[in-house]
């Protein structure tokens, strides 16, 4: 199982939180990092950021599952941005 965020390459923001309700859980991004830890890119100027909730999914891919992300939750990022 997987959860994921899309967001356009012109976008205005400058912090993006996002959510999965049914975990309790908020991750806060600059644009920059949402960019640069997305796994994907596509040529319409896309952006997809996901996360695997299953933590026993295999990947290449070095930021896929959700413990990779603790980081980025808002209790640790709060005092980093406001």
């Amino acid at each position: 199982m997987a959860t994921g965020w899309y967001l356009r390459e012109n976008s205005p923001v400058e912090l993006i939180a996002v959510v999965v309700l049914s975990l309790n859980s908020v991750w806060l991004f600059s644009l920059s990092e949402f960019y640069q830890l997305a796994q994907q890119h596509s040529a319409k100027g896309t952006y997809q950021l996901y996360m695997y909730v299953d933590e026993t999914i295999k990947s290449n891919k070095e930021m896929v599952l959700m413990s990779h992300f603790e980081p980025y939750l808002m209790r640790n990022r709060i005092n980093n941005f406001f």
